[in-house]
């Protein structure tokens, strides 16, 4: 069975004028991307608070490879390729976040802007929109939380990082990130029961 090629190879190719290499990085780090930069951004659209528009997210995935190709002769494979990529994916989201800060919000606390309209094809119209009710109450509770105290949770629950790597991505004391993790699932928890939604509803 072969080995898959790691990351660093992969970077040390492109490095070296190997496009195949930078198909590679893309075809394996873009769904774990488009996971946590939806999160990331604070893009809160009337009627979808997921996250932004789907071409929105994906622009945002696209700047981060585009970022990580302008960056290949930089880079040193002295720390992990993970915890640089989502450095980078962070600061994407960060000037993202600053652009959208002059559009109108959504807030948590005001009235409810999710309708029967955005319920998916599959299954039944009334179950697709209780789902996608609770998915934006609780990408919305996300938003309403400081940066301080969001980012850190995406990292740690949505991109499955551990706390040393969350520290190296966001420059910041492993115990500091223990705690402001801690706090922000306290905060959290506290919004979603007051809507009656539990952490075992939780959505990815």
């Amino acid at each position: 069975m072969l080995m898959a090629v790691s990351d660093h190879e992969l970077m040390r190719r492109l490095k070296s004028g190997d496009g195949a290499a930078f198909d590679d990085l893309v075809r394996r780090w873009q769904a774990p991307l488009c996971r946590i930069l939806a999160k990331l951004a604070n893009r809160q659209q009337s009627g979808d608070i997921t996250g932004g528009d789907l071409s929105d997210r994906d622009d945002l995935v696209q700047e981060v490879f585009l970022r990580v190709f302008q960056a290949r002769d930089r880079y040193r494979p002295a720390a992990e390729f993970s915890t640089w990529l989502y450095r980078i994916a962070l600061n994407v989201a960060r000037d993202a976040s600053r652009r959208q800060r002059r559009r109108p919000a959504v807030s948590f606390h005001g009235k409810e802007t999710f309708t029967a309209g955005n319920a998916g094809k599959n299954g039944a119209p009334e179950e697709s929109a209780l789902h996608g009710e609770r998915r934006n109450l609780i990408s919305a509770a996300l938003q309403e939380l400081p940066d301080k105290l969001r980012e850190p949770l995406i990292l740690r629950h949505f991109a499955d990082l551990s706390f040393p790597q969350i520290a190296v991505v966001l420059k910041t004391p492993c115990t500091t990130i223990k705690s402001r993790v801690h706090l922000a699932l306290k905060q959290l928890e506290a919004a979603l029961r007051r809507q009656g939604i539990d952490e075992s509803e939780w959505e990815s």
